[in-house]
């Protein structure tokens, strides 16, 4: 297994008033010239890409835990409906800051949202579904932005293909078969018998003020 290549630059001063915006840039590396092969589907996309900003106390899919339902949702059919609800839950304990969401992305696009982090709300997460799938997302879980009392100035990441674990299908278009006991969240190595050596897209993140 590869592992995650992260990049952060800091800024050069303490963060002030402990507040900062952030450009969120979702960059799709999901077509048929990256990933070759006969079992590549026809429409390659990604759901809404899904953005939130958090507290420590709040994770949106951690690896090794099992899949909230409003994350199944997402993995499987790419709804925000029902994670949109377990996050207006969370904000009302305040540890989900703010989240926003894009429109459905095609597989090699670009989409860029902002987002505001400050005090203990300096985490980030984001999360989508490679589609078609059976619960395959991509996404990154609880990045830290503000590191020994200064907001990092960027960061940018492979995004790796995850199995949420709720549904057991081997290839882009297997047929629904869930997947029971639910299993935990896990990196997905194998699609359809090969191994995954590529990511399905990128993040960039870049402070804007």
């Amino acid at each position: 297994m590869k592992k995650l290549l992260l990049l952060l630059i800091f800024l050069p001063s303490m963060a002030m008033g402990l507040e900062a915006t952030y450009q969120v840039k979702f960059i799709g590396n999901f077509s048929k010239d990256i990933f070759k092969g006969d079992n590549f589907p026809k429409n390659p996309h990604f759901s809404p890409v899904n953005i939130v900003t958090h507290t420590k106390d709040y994770s949106l899919f951690p690896k090794g835990s099992l899949a909230t339902p409003g994350v199944k949702d997402v993995a499987e059919t790419g709804s925000p409906t029902q994670l949109t609800r377990e996050l207006d839950a969370a904000q009302m304990v305040n540890t989900v800051l703010e989240y926003a969401n894009s429109g459905p992305v095609d597989g090699d696009v670009a989409v860029s949202q902002t987002i505001t982090v400050k005090g203990e709300a300096h985490y980030l997460s984001v999360i989508t579904m490679i589609a078609p799938s059976p619960d395959w997302v991509v996404g990154i879980n609880s990045l830290k932005l503000l590191r020994n009392g200064r907001f990092i100035k960027r960061a940018y990441a492979p995004l790796y293909a995850i199995d949420a674990g709720t549904d057991s299908g081997l290839d882009y278009t297997s047929p629904n078969l869930p997947t029971d006991p639910q299993r935990k969240i896990k990196r997905l190595k194998y699609i359809n018998g090969k191994y995954v050596k590529k990511p399905h897209a990128f993040l960039l993140i870049q402070r804007i003020k």
